[in-house]
């Protein structure tokens, strides 16, 4: 029966360095080694993991266009991945046309605020001037005069008086015939009813004639004061039109102002994501692929394969400080012990050759 006893390597940082970070193939011992020929080896396999590892995932849903080959030493801010980005160029060029019609109904917008000011207050203009000439002739027509007629009036008052004086004297006359018997009570009367008449007359053109003199014609004045009461509701309807228009204009520039914002917002994520397909190391280390499920099983991903965001298809090793577990037949565990000098050279980087000291041993057998 074979049993085995697992044991522990821990190389320490500031104890061990790896060789590899220096770039060459010759072996640095950090701690008391043996030197010269060893007549005792004991040679095992076993598996080296890192203290600390850095695992870096896809921030998009896309495949990989260029991918640090696996076991390669990558530093700091080095770029270890270049993500496919054709569907994202593709969307912000539609992105960007789409930015430029959104500025462009903007403009538009702003240009037909300004246009509609233009003929709202052009509208407003025409009704206050028309306003103000129906004001004008409304003024003009109290004050026109029919001054033939005003003549015509005062000259027949002028006659019905010398008619009312004749008529006076005939009545005089008639009255001293008719005491002397000369005259009928008739003609008296006959004359006294023409005096009346012509008093009548007379009242009602004294009357007239101040009325024609301060007052135009009736007809006139109340078309004229029709036509102001249009022209001022005109300029009233004209001013309400051109605040509307401004509102609904102010209502549409800001709609298209949120849409240019969302636009460029989404322009700017879309940037954002194309900038974040160079992915670059956040630490330095030995780049190790992940494994991903193709058709034919899991396989180390290589370029053109899949990922998605949130699945780590890359881990970055930080070897300045590691270990390795190994198994040794019971045999030759006699021959270990803590702290002896090991060395262990990984398959990934056999050019390389780390040194340490053995810190633990395993409770674990297997048989």
């Amino acid at each position: 029966m074979k049993i085995g006893w697992l044991f522990c390597l821990t190389l320490l940082s500031g104890v061990i360095i790896f060789s590899g970070c220096g770039g060459g193939k010759e072996e640095n011992k950090t701690v008391l080694v043996k030197e010269g020929v060893f007549e005792d080896v004991s040679i095992h396999r076993g598996f080296l993991s890192a203290a600390q590892h850095s695992n870096v995932s896809s921030p998009l849903m896309t495949s990989v266009k260029m991918l640090v080959p696996d076991g390669q030493k990558v530093n700091p801010s080095e770029v270890i991945s270049e993500l496919s980005t054709t569907k994202l160029e593709d969307r912000i060029l539609e992105k960007k046309a789409n930015l430029l019609v959104t500025q462009a109904n903007l403009n538009k917008a702003c240009g037909l605020l300004k246009f509609k000011r233009s003929i709202g207050e052009s509208k407003r203009e025409k009704a206050r001037l028309e306003m103000l000439k129906c004001k004008e002739e409304l003024e003009k027509v109290t004050e026109v005069r029919d001054w033939l007629k005003i003549y015509e009036q005062k000259v027949d008052q002028k006659v019905r008086e010398e008619e009312e004086k004749m008529a006076n004297r005939r009545l005089k006359i008639q009255a001293k015939l008719e005491e002397k018997g000369f005259s009928a009570k008739l003609d008296r009367l006959s004359t006294e009813k023409e005096q009346n008449l012509l008093e009548l007359e007379a009242s009602y053109a004294l009357r007239l004639i101040p009325w024609l003199t301060d007052y135009g014609a009736p007809r006139d004045i109340f078309k004229a004061a029709q036509a102001l009461e249009q022209a001022s509701a005109s300029f009233e309807l004209s001013t309400l039109e051109a605040e509307s228009d401004e509102i609904s204009a102010n209502i549409d520039i800001e709609s298209k102002k949120n849409d240019v914002a969302e636009t460029e917002r989404v322009v700017s994520k879309v940037q954002d994501e194309i900038a974040s397909s160079v992915i670059r190391a956040s630490v330095g280390g030995i780049a190790i692929r992940r494994k991903t499920f193709s058709g034919s099983g899991w396989e180390k991903i290589s370029e053109g394969d899949r990922v998605f965001p949130s699945v780590d298809f890359l881990s970055i090793l930080n070897m300045s400080k590691y270990a390795v577990e190994f198994y040794v037949d019971q045999a030759d565990s006699s021959r270990l012990a803590l702290d002896e000098a090991i060395r262990f050279r990984p398959d990934s980087a056999q050019e390389f050759i780390l040194t340490g000291k053995i810190s633990e041993f395993g409770i674990m057998a297997e048989e």
